[in-house]
């Protein structure tokens, strides 16, 4: 997979964790780190990624939407050194992020709800 292909799939990452299908990429992005189960680690990467994406939308900064999907960048790119057969893994996931039922929109980060 080449390099701007793992920024793009960061950056779709990061875009999906304000969709209403983010549990379902979270679980989907678990198991591709854990090589078929989930890795605890990464959840938590993931949550905490999410969370500062949050904050960041409700402080209008755009600029740390960037530097998150950067950091997944790195991510991905070390996962992909270690294990090259997942690279056709990343490419379904990230064919389903562009899909209508899974990149979606929503305001759940900044929902009063």
């Amino acid at each position: 997979m080449a390099v701007d292909q793992v920024a793009s799939a960061a950056a779709a990452l990061v875009a999906a964790m304000a969709t209403d299908s983010w549990e379902a990429v979270r679980h989907e992005v678990a198991h591709l780190f854990g090589r078929g189960h989930p890795d605890p680690m990464i959840e938590r990467r993931l949550d905490a990624t999410r969370a500062q994406l949050a904050a960041a939308r409700q402080n209008g900064s755009a600029l740390v939407q960037a530097a998150l999907a950067d950091q997944w960048r790195v991510r991905l790119s070390d996962l992909l050194a270690d294990h090259p057969d997942a690279a056709g893994e990343l490419a379904v996931l990230v064919g389903k992020l562009g899909q209508p039922a899974w990149s979606e929109a929503t305001s759940s980060l900044t929902s009063s709800d």
